[in-house]
Protein backbone atom coordinates (compact mmCIF):
# COMPACT_ATOMS: atom_id res chain seq x y z
CA UNK A 1 0.00 0.00 0.00
CA UNK A 2 1.03 3.49 -0.46
CA UNK A 3 0.33 6.98 1.39
CA UNK A 4 -1.62 8.92 -0.33
CA UNK A 5 -0.07 11.83 1.15
CA UNK A 6 3.72 11.59 1.24
CA UNK A 7 3.66 8.78 -1.26
CA UNK A 8 6.00 6.25 1.03
CA UNK A 9 5.03 2.56 1.27
CA UNK A 10 2.74 1.84 4.13
CA UNK A 11 3.00 -1.83 5.52
CA UNK A 12 0.22 -4.07 4.37
CA UNK A 13 -2.35 -3.78 8.02
CA UNK A 14 -1.31 -0.51 9.25
CA UNK A 15 -3.95 2.13 10.28
CA UNK A 16 -1.46 5.15 10.01
CA UNK A 17 1.99 5.86 7.91
CA UNK A 18 4.96 5.39 9.33
CA UNK A 19 7.07 8.45 7.51
CA UNK A 20 4.16 11.07 8.05
CA UNK A 21 0.95 9.62 10.26
CA UNK A 22 -1.38 10.03 7.86
CA UNK A 23 -4.08 7.73 8.01
CA UNK A 24 -3.71 4.62 5.91
CA UNK A 25 -6.37 4.03 3.43
CA UNK A 26 -6.74 0.87 1.53
CA UNK A 27 -7.11 2.55 -2.19
CA UNK A 28 -6.68 1.26 -5.72
CA UNK A 29 -3.35 1.76 -7.27
CA UNK A 30 -3.12 5.33 -8.52
CA UNK A 31 -2.60 5.75 -12.37
CA UNK A 32 1.17 7.23 -12.97
CA UNK A 33 1.22 10.96 -12.83
CA UNK A 34 2.49 12.69 -15.95
CA UNK A 35 4.85 14.96 -13.52
CA UNK A 36 7.24 12.77 -11.65
CA UNK A 37 6.49 12.55 -8.40
CA UNK A 38 8.88 14.51 -5.32
CA UNK A 39 10.14 12.41 -3.18
CA UNK A 40 12.07 13.63 -0.04
CA UNK A 41 15.73 13.27 0.35
CA UNK A 42 16.64 10.88 2.59
CA UNK A 43 18.15 11.86 5.86
CA UNK A 44 22.30 10.42 6.08
CA UNK A 45 22.63 7.78 8.25
CA UNK A 46 24.94 8.32 11.29
CA UNK A 47 27.55 6.29 11.84
CA UNK A 48 29.12 5.59 14.64
CA UNK A 49 32.59 6.16 15.38
CA UNK A 50 34.37 2.39 15.05
CA UNK A 51 35.88 2.81 18.74
CA UNK A 52 34.50 4.99 21.15
CA UNK A 53 37.44 7.15 22.85
CA UNK A 54 37.56 5.64 26.44
CA UNK A 55 37.79 8.55 29.11
CA UNK A 56 39.30 7.91 32.45
CA UNK A 57 37.23 8.52 35.32
CA UNK A 58 38.37 12.40 36.92
CA UNK A 59 40.70 11.48 40.21
CA UNK A 60 39.81 13.01 42.87
CA UNK A 61 43.05 14.87 45.31
CA UNK A 62 43.85 12.97 47.58
CA UNK A 63 43.82 14.43 51.21
CA UNK A 64 43.08 13.32 54.67
CA UNK A 65 39.97 14.45 56.71
CA UNK A 66 41.63 16.83 59.89
CA UNK A 67 41.20 15.48 63.07
CA UNK A 68 39.48 17.68 65.21
CA UNK A 69 39.44 17.55 69.12
CA UNK A 70 35.86 17.75 70.92
CA UNK A 71 36.05 20.30 73.55
CA UNK A 72 36.23 18.88 77.17
CA UNK A 73 33.01 20.37 79.47
CA UNK A 74 34.04 21.59 82.66
CA UNK A 75 31.24 22.70 84.73
CA UNK A 76 32.06 26.37 85.65
CA UNK A 77 33.27 28.17 88.33
CA UNK A 78 31.06 30.80 90.06
CA UNK A 79 32.80 33.56 92.15
CA UNK A 80 31.06 35.71 94.98
CA UNK A 81 29.73 39.14 93.43
CA UNK A 82 31.79 41.65 94.24
CA UNK A 83 30.13 44.79 95.69
CA UNK A 84 32.12 48.11 95.20
CA UNK A 85 29.91 50.46 97.36
CA UNK A 86 30.36 54.02 96.84
CA UNK A 87 31.49 55.97 100.07
CA UNK A 88 28.99 57.83 102.05
CA UNK A 89 28.97 60.84 102.07
CA UNK A 90 29.41 62.94 105.18
CA UNK A 91 25.61 64.35 105.92
CA UNK A 92 25.94 68.22 105.39
CA UNK A 93 28.02 67.26 101.87
CA UNK A 94 25.82 67.28 98.79
CA UNK A 95 26.90 67.23 95.04
CA UNK A 96 23.62 69.47 94.21
CA UNK A 97 25.36 72.54 94.55
CA UNK A 98 28.02 71.53 92.10
CA UNK A 99 25.65 70.42 89.40
CA UNK A 100 23.23 73.63 89.40
CA UNK A 101 26.06 76.03 89.12
CA UNK A 102 27.42 74.27 86.50
CA UNK A 103 23.75 74.14 84.77
CA UNK A 104 24.11 78.04 85.13
CA UNK A 105 27.36 78.69 84.10
CA UNK A 106 26.48 76.89 80.96
CA UNK A 107 23.17 78.44 80.49
CA UNK A 108 24.40 82.20 80.89
CA UNK A 109 27.98 81.05 78.70
CA UNK A 110 25.89 80.74 76.43
CA UNK A 111 24.57 83.93 76.18
CA UNK A 112 26.10 86.49 74.41
CA UNK A 113 26.12 89.47 76.65
CA UNK A 114 25.58 87.62 79.50
CA UNK A 115 28.73 85.17 78.79
CA UNK A 116 31.27 86.64 81.95
CA UNK A 117 27.98 85.57 84.15
CA UNK A 118 28.61 81.99 82.81
CA UNK A 119 32.47 82.33 83.87
CA UNK A 120 31.69 83.08 87.55
CA UNK A 121 28.63 80.37 88.04
CA UNK A 122 31.12 77.94 86.08
CA UNK A 123 33.82 79.22 88.45
CA UNK A 124 31.69 78.62 91.71
CA UNK A 125 30.16 74.90 90.41
CA UNK A 126 34.01 73.86 90.06
CA UNK A 127 34.25 75.78 93.59
CA UNK A 128 31.84 73.39 94.91
CA UNK A 129 32.66 70.01 93.37
CA UNK A 130 36.61 70.22 94.88
CA UNK A 131 34.63 71.01 97.94
CA UNK A 132 32.54 67.91 97.48
CA UNK A 133 36.04 65.97 96.74
CA UNK A 134 37.38 67.32 99.47
CA UNK A 135 34.50 65.64 102.03
CA UNK A 136 33.56 62.72 100.26
CA UNK A 137 36.67 61.26 98.79
CA UNK A 138 35.87 61.88 95.53
CA UNK A 139 33.77 62.48 92.94
CA UNK A 140 30.56 60.77 91.98
CA UNK A 141 26.93 61.70 91.04
CA UNK A 142 25.79 64.98 90.39
CA UNK A 143 28.96 66.51 91.76
CA UNK A 144 30.73 64.94 88.98
CA UNK A 145 28.04 66.04 86.56
CA UNK A 146 28.13 69.49 87.88
CA UNK A 147 32.18 69.43 87.46
CA UNK A 148 32.08 68.30 83.88
CA UNK A 149 29.08 71.05 83.25
CA UNK A 150 30.88 73.90 85.01
CA UNK A 151 34.16 72.97 82.92
CA UNK A 152 32.64 73.06 79.48
CA UNK A 153 30.68 76.44 80.88
CA UNK A 154 33.97 78.27 82.02
CA UNK A 155 35.70 77.19 78.37
CA UNK A 156 32.00 78.86 76.12
CA UNK A 157 31.97 81.55 78.69
CA UNK A 158 35.68 82.58 78.20
CA UNK A 159 35.27 82.20 74.59
CA UNK A 160 32.26 84.04 74.28
CA UNK A 161 32.86 86.86 76.56
CA UNK A 162 36.03 87.63 74.27
CA UNK A 163 33.88 87.60 71.46
CA UNK A 164 31.54 90.04 72.80
CA UNK A 165 34.47 92.42 73.46
CA UNK A 166 35.75 92.37 70.16
CA UNK A 167 32.19 92.90 69.39
CA UNK A 168 32.06 95.90 71.71
CA UNK A 169 35.51 97.78 70.97
CA UNK A 170 34.58 97.12 67.00
CA UNK A 171 31.42 99.12 67.69
CA UNK A 172 33.06 101.50 69.84
CA UNK A 173 35.33 102.18 67.13
CA UNK A 174 33.29 102.61 64.00
CA UNK A 175 30.73 105.32 66.01
CA UNK A 176 33.76 107.56 67.60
Amino acid sequence: MICTKCGAEIPEGAKFCINCGNAAVAAEPAPQPEQPVYEAPQQPAYEAPQQQPVYAAPQQPQYQQPQYQQPQYQQPQYQQPTYYAQPAPNPGVSGKPALTFGILGIIFACTFYLSFLGIIFSAIGLGKAKAFRAAAGQLYGPAKVGKILATIGLIVGIIMTVICLIVVIGLIAEYA
